[in-house]
């Protein structure tokens, strides 16, 4: 009986050493996923509250009216209402977003687009905290890590 030894093949050791060094690898992933969802997700409510400013803003010069945004930091949410003070519509934030009692907790936006305050508004972000600046005007506004 010949035996060829020519066999290609990895061995046991080869074989876990791979498993192991990928099980490595595969057990930061998780942790890197959850901040980038974290990421994503704050990056989407930075942009979600610039748009509803200028959504008031414009609603407010399109309808010839004043439009209030107010926020609530008990509830987590904040409200632009009309001037009459119907609804137009509520944001509720998630619970690692959260808004700090502060000058601006409501404002205006007049019939010109202009805003009747204005003032710094602040916001927890995942521990961090941010400042809304609104400059009297036109209604211009900035975020930043304060």
């Amino acid at each position: 009986m010949t035996f060829i030894k020519n066999e290609k093949g990895y061995t046991l050791s080869e074989m876990l050493i791979v498993f192991s060094t990928i099980t490595f690898f595969l057990a930061f992933l998780p942790n890197f996923y959850v901040s980038m969802d974290q990421k994503i997700e704050n990056h989407h409510f930075f942009q979600q509250l610039e748009k509803d400013l200028y959504f008031a803003q414009n609603y407010a010069m399109s309808r010839r009216q004043a439009i209030a945004f107010q926020y609530y930091y008990t509830n987590n949410h904040y409200d632009i209402r009309e001037s009459n003070g119907t609804l137009i519509f509520r944001r509720t934030l998630p619970n690692h977003i959260r808004f700090l009692d502060g000058e601006l907790n409501l404002f205006h936006f007049t019939a010109s687009g202009n805003v009747n305050k204005f003032g710094n508004l602040y916001f927890r972000v995942n521990g961090k905290l941010y400042r809304l600046y609104i400059s009297i005007g036109k209604g211009r506004f900035e975020i930043f890590e304060a």
